[in-house]
C-alpha cells in the first residue's frame, strides 16, 4: 500500500449559479432554516473537513485571513502543502500529489474552500462521495468496492461507479483504492462526486415560438427529459404533459419539487399557462411530453452520480431532448459529466441542451457539463438582447485544447414560469408563478425549440438539431461569440427557413511565430431544403481572445456570395490566419461568425468559427536535486507566477526533471524540493521526508527555451536556538505574491520528521513588490534522545496509535535506562523464550507489510502482559518509518540499518538503551520571521526570552491523563487577505507550560482539540497580537463546558448568538465552550438540533448551529431551544466525560427590525473551583457562582436566578437555594451524593426585558 509520508503537499458543480433578479433576494422556507448567515458571523470557529485521504483539515478565519491546520488520519501531527489561487484553497497530501500529477485524481477533492462551500465539511456530512472511472464497461461493472465504502450506483454504460466512504473509514478506503495490490482493478481516475446546483427567465414571443405554433409545430410526439429538482405534478400548467418521473436523490419527497427550480424550468419547455387563463404561457413546446428526472435535491443541489444516473435513464427512456439547467466550474472540461454527455450523444440521437452557467462575466467560466463539445450550450440574454452579466463566457479548455462555447443564447432575465407549491424561489408573482433569472431559464427555451424542430423534422439527429438551431438564430447578434455563440434563439426561423448551415467550424491551432502565409483552410457548406435556389450574401466578423474586434483579413471567405440549389448544397472556403500582430492579450482563442443572408433578407444562417493563435511560448526544463544529492521526485514542485498576466502554473518533478510550456514573459518562481532518507525513492513503500529545500527565483525573464537548475543543497538550513534545549516539531514557509490584482500563495508545512529545512537567499535588490515570505517554527523540549550502552545513537520515532483515543498514549518517562532483548520476529513463541520484564523487546516485522500492523498489535499485547518497558520495532524497508500500535505500551520504530546494528550489539552481550526526552514539554517557542525585502543567507534564529511575549498556559483534562492537541497558526498583519497554516501538536493533559511568541504586527490564532483524529472537536479563541514582550495567561478545557458567545475572528469582538435582521432570525450558537471562552461548534458525530416556536406555533427545526430562519412579520413571543448531544459511546469520544448533553432554552419577545439587531438573550455562566481534572471536592456546601450576562449587542441584565442539581444525569432534580451577590448568584451544592460521580446543573435566569433562559448541563462537573 502507499504509505503516508510525514510532509503533506493542492470546482465544484453548481446548478448554473442561481442568478437572482436584482432587488429580489431568495426567501428561505421557514421550516427549513438555511445556513445563510453573513460571512462575518461564520468566522467564529474553524470548520473541519476530512479529505478522501483521511487527513483532517481545519479552516478558520482571522482578520479576513484563512487559517489552516492539518492532522493525519490517526490524529497525529503531520505536514502538508497548501496553495491559494483566487478563491480556491488547495491542501494536498503528498501521497495524493503524484496521483494528481498523473491525472488519476481530481484536484477538487482537495479544494477545501470549495468543499466547505458545497457542504462537504464535517459538520454537514459524515461521508465523502466520489466517482471512479474505469477503462472499460466490464471493469466498471465488476470493480470491487473497497471495504468500508458503499456503492451508490454503477454506471457501466458510462464506465463509472459512484461510491461513498464514511469519513471515519476514509484512510483505509484510500489505501485500498491506491494500493499497488489493487492497481490491476484500480480506477483510471477518482473524481469528487461534486454537487450540482440549478442554474437559475420572458418570453415565448421574444423567441418567436407562437409563429412556429401557428405553422402547426408545438413539440407534439417529442419526449423532453428535464433533469432538475423534480416537478410539481399537480401544477395546472404541467400536469397533463408528464409521462414519467424518477427520483435519483433519495429524497423523502420522491420526484416532487420542494425547491422550485425544476418546475420553473419544465414550464419553459411545456407550460401552457392554464393556471393564469393562458396569460403566463411560458412553454416553447406546449405539446411535448415530459420525462422528469429528479437529480437535484430539495435544497437545489445533488451529487454528480445522481445526475449521471439521470442522464443514462433519460436516454434509455427514449428522450429526444435532454434539458439540464445545472453545472459546475471545472478547470478542464474532462470530468465525468462532460464525458457522459459526449458518450451518450454519440451512442444515441438524443440532444443534450445544457446551461452555460452563471459565473460570468469573466472569460473561461462555462461549467460542466455544458462545456462538453457535443452539448448545445446556452447563454442568457436580457429582453434587449444584451448578454446578461452573470452568463458564463468561453472559451472552454478541453483535453486537446480550447474551443468556443457557449453555442447560442436565449431569454434568461426576469422569466416568469411555474411556481411549485410550497416554494418561494425567486420573486413570486402569485401562488402559481414566480420570476427567475439565469442560464437555467434560457436552457429550457432552447430545449423546447429543439422539441418543436424535432416534430417538424423528425429525421434529424441530435447533432443536426443542434446545428440547425445554432445556424437559424437571429442575424443581429450584439455580443461576441465567446459570450453568446451564434446569437439569439429564433424558433420561427428554425422551423421555416429552407437554408441551414453548420453551427461551428473548428479551425484548430496556428503556432508561434505567426506568419500571414500560415493559413487554416476550412469549408462551409449550406443546404437548401426548398424548391427554389437561394443566393446568400456572406459576411464575416472576427474577435481576438480579449473579445475586441480583430482585423477583418484574419477570416475571409473565398467568395462573397454563393447560390444554394434547390434540395442541394453549396460550399465556400474559409481561410483563417494571423495576418498582423495582435495586442499582447489578443492571442489565444480567436472567434468569429459567418452570417449568410438571402438576397431578400428573409432567410439567414449563422456559423461560428474559432481557432487558437498560440502566443509566444517557451519550454522551461527544471533539473531538481535534493539536499541529499538525489534527483527530485514527484513530491517536489515548481510554481511559476506570470507577473505579466496574473496567472500561475504548477509542475511536478519526475526522476529529477520537470517541464513547463508557458507564454514567454516575466515570472517569479518558488519551488519545494523534497528529499527522502537514504535509499528511499518515489517507488519505495515507505517514503518519509527528511529534507526540504524551499527555493525562490524572482524576476525571471523567460523569453526562450531554457534549463534551470534547482539545487536544494544551495539553500541555507533553518536553525533555531534558545537558552533551553529545543528542537523544531513543525515549521511552515509561506510565499505570497500579488500579480495584476490576483494574490497567489504557496505554503509548505513540515512535521518533526523533517530534520533539514532550508531556504534560499534572495538579495534585497532582486525582491519584487507585493511579495512576502513568512517562516513560522514551533520548537519544544527534545522529545526523545536514545543511545545504546556502546554509544550508538538511534533516531527512533514513537509509533502512531490506531484507533486514536485520547487516553493511554504511551510515552517513555523523561529519562531512564533498560536492557534490550532480541525477540526475533515477535511471535508468541519467540517472546516466551526471552525474559522481557523491565526490558525493551527488539522485534523485526520482516518484509511482508500486509500483516505488519496486526503482528505489532500482538507483540505489544504480549509485551504489556509481561511488563516490558517498551517495544523497539523494525522492518526490512529502507529509511525511517512509522506504524500503528496499541496505545498502552511505548513503541519505538527504528530503521533497518539501526536494527541490524542494535541486534549485533545485543548478540555480543548485554546492551542497554539509555533515553531522555520530554513528552510533555514544559515550554514551546513560537517563532515568526517575516521577509518583506529579501531573504538573508543566515537562517540561524536565536530566541531570546526577554524579547518574546510569554504566555503561561494551563490545560485541564477530564478525570484522567489524556492527550489533547493544539494548533497554532499565523495571521498576517491586520487587513491582509493572506492565509496561514500550522500543524496540530499533541498536548499531554493536564499540564502547565510556558509559551513564547515572536512579537510584531502578525497575530496568532490558537486552537485546541480534545481529540486530534477526524471528527474531534476544535475549540478556538480570538486572534492574539503580541506587539511587545508582554506576559499573559491562557487556560484550556476548564469546565463547566457549555454554550457561550464566540469571538468573531474577523473583528476580534464577541458575536451575538441570536440576531434579527428584518424578518430573518440568525443563529450562531457555539455548542460547546470552556471557562476561558474558547468555543467549538458541533463535532462531526455530535447530535445538534434547534427548534423555534412563535406564540406556541412551531416554525421549524435545524441541525446546524449556524442558521437563518424566516419568521412572520410583526411581534411575537419566541422560544428557541438548542440541544447538543455528544456521542460518548463512540471510540473517538469515549474519554469525553463532562457535559455530554447540553440544552439551552431561550424565551423572548421579538418584532421586525430595520437592521440586524441582537435579541434580548441571557447566556448563563459559571464559576467553580475545580482541580486540573475538572473535579470538585465532595463538600457538603460546595460554592457554585452563577451569572447570566447579556449576549453581545444586548444591554439588558439578569434580575433573577434559580438553580437545580441532579446526581443521576438528569433523571431527577433537586432545588438549590441561590443567594444574590451583586450581578451574580451563589448556590451551595451538596457534592457528597456524587462522590466518584457527577453533578448536573440546571439554571433559569430572567432578564429585565422579561426574557428567560433555562440551561441544563448534564454532568457539569465531576466529584472526587
Amino acid at each position: 500500500m502507499i504509505k503516508r509520508p510525514a510532509v503533506l503537499a493542492v470546482t465544484l458543480l453548481t446548478l448554473s449559479g442561481l442568478a437572482m433578479v436584482p432587488g429580489a433576494p431568495p426567501s428561505a422556507a421557514a421550516a427549513e432554516p438555511s445556513p445563510a448567515v453573513p460571512t462575518a458571523f461564520r468566522a467564529a470557529a474553524p470548520v473541519e473537513v476530512t479529505l478522501i485521504t483521511g487527513d483532517r483539515v481545519s479552516v478558520g478565519t482571522a482578520s479576513g485571513q484563512r487559517v489552516v491546520t492539518v492532522t493525519d488520519p490517526q490524529g497525529a501531527p503531520t505536514g502538508f502543502r497548501m496553495h491559494e489561487d483566487g478563491g480556491k484553497l488547495f491542501v494536498v497530501p503528498d501521497d495524493a500529489a503524484p496521483l494528481i500529477a498523473e491525472g488519476r485524481l481530481d484536484e477538487r477533492l482537495f479544494d477545501v474552500a470549495g468543499l466547505i462551500a458545497e457542504g462537504y465539511d464535517d459538520a454537514r456530512t459524515t461521508s465523502i462521495p466520489f466517482i471512479a472511472t474505469y477503462p472499460t464497461r466490464a471493469a466498471a461493472s465488476g470493480a470491487p468496492v473497497p471495504d468500508g465504502a458503499r456503492l451508490s450506483q454503477r454506471l457501466p454504460r458510462l464506465k463509472m461507479a459512484a461510491m461513498r466512504t464514511p469519513k471515519s473509514a476514509a484512510d483505509s478506503v484510500w489505501q485500498e483504492l491506491t494500493s499497488k495490490k489493487a492497481r490491476s482493478a484500480a480506477p483510471s481516475k477518482i473524481w469528487l462526486d461534486a454537487k450540482v446546483r440549478a442554474t437559475v427567465t420572458e418570453s415565448v414571443e421574444q423567441v418567436r415560438a407562437p409563429e412556429a405554433w401557428d405553422a402547426g409545430f408545438t413539440g407534439d410526439g417529442v419526449k423532453v427529459a428535464v433533469l432538475d429538482t423534480g416537478i410539481d405534478a399537480n401544477h395546472p400548467d404541467l400536469s397533463q404533459r408528464i409521462v414519467a418521473t424518477k427520483d435519483f436523490t433519495g429524497s423523502s419527497s420522491g420526484s416532487a419539487d420542494r425547491h422550485g427550480h425544476g418546475t420553473h424550468a419544465a414550464s419553459s419547455v411545456v407550460g401552457d399557462g392554464s393556471a393564469s387563463g393562458g396569460v403566463n404561457r411560458a412553454g416553447v413546446a406546449p405539446d411535448a411530453s415530459l420525462l422528469i428526472g429528479k437529480v437535484l435535491g430539495d435544497t437545489g443541489g445533488g451529487p454528480t452520480s445522481g445526475v449521471l444516473a439521470g442522464m443514462q435513464w433519460a436516454v434509455d427512456s427514449g428522450a429526444d431532448i435532454v434539458s439540464m439547467s445545472l453545472g459546475a466550474l471545472v478547470p478542464v472540461c474532462a470530468d465525468p459529466l462532460a464525458d457522459a454527455v459526449d458518450q451518450l450523444s454519440a451512442s444515441s440521437d438524443a440532444l443534450f441542451v445544457i446551461a452555460a452557467g452563471n459565473d460570468g462575466p469573466s472569460a473561461g467560466t462555462v461549467g460542466s457539463p455544458g462545456c462538453a463539445p457535443s452539448a448545445l450550450t446556452v447563454a442568457a440574454d436580457d429582453s434587449a438582447l444584451k448578454i446578461a452579466p452573470f452568463s458564463s463566457r468561453g472559451p472552454v479548455e478541453g483535453r486537446d485544447g480550447s474551443y468556443l462555447k457557449p453555442d447560442m443564447a436565449a431569454p434568461g432575465v426576469g422569466i416568469i414560469g411555474a411556481r411549485a407549491a410550497g416554494t418561494s424561489l425567486g420573486r413570486p408573482i402569485d401562488d402559481h408563478y414566480t420570476s427567475l433569472s439565469g442560464t437555467s431559464m434560457a436552457t429550457p427555451h432552447v430545449a423546447g425549440a429543439a422539441a418543436v424542430l424535432a416534430e417538424r423534422s423528425p429525421e434529424l439527429t441530435g447533432e443536426q438539431l443542434k446545428a440547425r438551431l445554432m445556424s437559424t438564430v437571429r442575424p443581429d447578434a450584439q455580443n461576441a461569440p465567446l459570450a453568446e455563440g451564434t446569437g439569439f434563439l429564433d424558433v420561427h426561423q428554425a422551423v421555416s427557413s429552407t437554408i441551414s448551415g453548420p453551427g461551428y467550424i473548428d479551425g484548430e491551432e496556428l503556432t508561434w511565430p505567426h506568419d500571414p502565409a500560415k493559413v487554416i483552410e476550412r469549408e462551409v457548406t449550406w443546404s437548401n431544403s426548398g424548391d427554389t435556389p437561394v443566393t446568400l450574401n456572406l459576411r464575416t466578423e472576427t474577435y481576438d481572445a480579449s473579445g475586441a474586434p480583430a482585423p477583418a483579413a484574419m477570416a475571409t471567405v473565398t467568395q462573397p456570395t454563393v447560390t444554394v440549389p434547390a434540395h442541394g448544397t453549396a460550399t465556400v472556403g474559409l481561410r483563417l490566419s494571423v495576418v498582423e500582430p495582435l495586442p499582447s492579450g489578443g492571442y489565444g482563442e480567436i472567434t468569429g461568425r459567418i452570417t449568410a443572408t438571402s438576397a431578400d433578407g428573409a432567410q439567414h444562417a449563422v456559423t461560428t468559427y474559432g481557432f487558437f493563435a498560440q502566443p509566444n511560448t517557451v519550454t522551461v526544463t527544471f533539473r531538481g536535486t535534493t539536499r541529499g544529492d538525489a534527483p527530485a521526485g514527484s513530491l517536489s514542485y515548481v510554481n511559476l507566477i506570470s507577473t505579466d498576466r496574473g496567472e500561475s502554473t504548477r509542475v511536478y518533478f519526475r526522476d529529477g526533471t520537470a517541464k513547463a510550456t508557458i507564454p514567454a514573459g516575466k515570472y517569479d518562481l518558488d519551488a519545494g524540493i523534497y528529499g527522502f532518507d537514504k535509499g528511499v525513492t518515489d517507488r519505495s513503500l515507505y517514503r518519509m521526508v527528511r529534507s526540504l529545500g524551499v527555493l525562490y527565483r524572482p524576476g525571471l525573464a523567460l523569453e526562450e527555451n531554457t534549463v534551470i537548475d534547482l539545487d536544494a543543497r544551495e539553500a541555507h538550513p533553518v536553525e533555531v536556538s534558545a537558552s533551553q534545549p529545543i528542537e523544531s516539531h513543525t515549521s511552515s514557509v509561506r510565499y505570497q505574491r500579488t500579480a495584476r490584482g490576483t494574490m497567489f500563495s504557496s505554503t509548505v508545512v513540515t512535521a518533526a520528521n523533517v530534520v533539514d529545512l532550508a531556504i534560499s537567499d534572495v538579495p534585497s535588490g532582486q525582491w519584487q513588490d507585493d511579495t512576502r515570505v513568512d517562516l513560522v517554527t514551533r520548537a519544544y523540549a527534545p522529545l526523545l534522545s536514545v543511545s545504546t550502552s556502546a554509544g550508538t545513537r538511534l533516531e527512533p520515532l514513537y509509533a502512531k496509535y490506531s484507533p486514536v483515543t485520547t487516553d493511554g498514549v504511551a510515552y517513555l518517562p523523561d529519562s531512564g535506562e533498560a536492557e534490550v532483548v532480541d525477540a526475533g520476529s515477535g511471535t508468541p513463541e519467540e517472546l516466551a523464550a526471552v525474559d522481557v520484564e523491565g526490558r525493551f523487546v527488539l522485534v523485526n516485522l520482516g518484509s511482508d507489510d500486509s500483516q505488519s500492523t496486526t503482528k505489532l498489535q500482538q507483540v505489544t499485547t504480549d509485551a504489556l502482559a509481561r511488563d516490558a518497558v517498551g517495544v523497539v520495532v523494525a522492518h526490512e524497508f529502507a529509511g525511517r518509518w512509522n506504524s500503528f500500535a496499541k496505545d498502552d505500551v511505548p513503541v519505538l520504530a527504528i530503521t533497518t540499518d539501526e536494527y541490524r546494528a542494535l541486534r549485533d550489539e545485543v548478540a555480543a552481550g548485554s546492551t542497554q538503551l539509555r533515553w531522555s526526552g520530554k513528552p510533555a514539554s514544559p515550554y514551546v517557542y513560537n517563532l515568526h520571521v517575516p521577509f518583506t525585502d529579501g531573504i538573508p543567507a543566515d537562517q540561524h534564529h536565536e530566541l531570546k526570552e526577554d524579547s518574546l511575549a510569554q504566555v503561561e498556559e494551563t490545560w485541564s483534562s477530564q478525570l484522567r491523563d489524556l492527550q489533547y492537541g493544539d494548533g497554532l497558526a499565523l495571521a498576517l498583519e491586520r487587513g491582509s487577505q493572506a492565509a496561514a497554516a500550522a500543524v496540530v501538536q499533541p498536548v499531554l493533559t493536564p499540564t502547565e507550560r510556558t509559551a513564547y511568541y515572536s512579537t510584531g504586527e502578525a497575530g496568532w490564532v490558537h486552537w485546541g482539540t480534545s481529540n486530534m483524529a477526524a471528527g474531534g472537536d476544535t475549540m478556538a479563541g480570538g486572534v492574539a497580537y503580541y506587539e511587545s514582550a508582554r506576559r499573559d495567561t491562557e487556560q484550556w478545557y476548564r469546565g463547566p463546558i457549555r454554550p457561550q458567545a464566540a469571538t468573531n475572528l474577523a473583528t476580534g469582538e464577541l458575536a451575538p448568538l441570536v440576531q434579527r435582521n428584518g424578518d430573518v432570525l440568525e443563529t450562531v450558537i457555539p455548542t460547546t465552550g470552556d471557562d476561558a471562552g474558547h468555543v467549538a461548534f458541533s463535532a462531526m458525530t455530535d447530535q445538534y438540533a434547534a427548534t423555534l416556536t412563535r406564540d406556541g406555533e412551531p416554525l421549524g427545526r435545524s441541525t446546524n448551529p449556524i442558521s437563518a430562519w424566516s419568521v412572520p412579520a410583526g411581534s411575537g413571543r419566541y422560544e428557541l431551544t438548542a440541544d447538543q448531544r455528544r456521542r460518548t459511546d463512540l471510540p473517538i469520544f469515549r474519554t469525553w466525560s463532562l457535559s455530554p448533553h447540553l440544552t439551552t432554552k431561550w424565551s423572548f419577545d421579538s418584532a421586525s427590525t430595520a437592521k440586524r439587531t441582537a435579541l434580548p438573550l441571557l447566556v448563563p455562566s459559571y464559576d467553580l473551583t475545580l482541580d486540573p481534572y475538572n473535579r470538585a471536592q465532595p463538600a457538603a456546601s460546595y460554592r457554585v457562582e452563577l451569572s447570566a450576562p447579556a449576549q453581545p449587542g444586548y444591554d439588558g441584565r439578569a434580575t433573577g436566578m434559580t438553580a437545580q442539581v441532579s446526581y443521576d444525569d438528569g433523571a431527577t432534580w433537586r432545588d438549590v437555594e441561590t443567594e444574590r451577590a451583586g450581578d451574580s448568584w451563589v448556590a451551595k451544592v451538596d457534592n457528597r451524593p456524587a462522590r466518584g460521580g457527577f453533578v448536573s446543573l440546571r439554571v433559569t435566569a430572567t432578564s429585565s426585558d422579561d426574557s428567560t433562559v433555562e440551561q441544563t448541563l448534564v454532568r457539569a462537573y465531576a466529584v472526587r
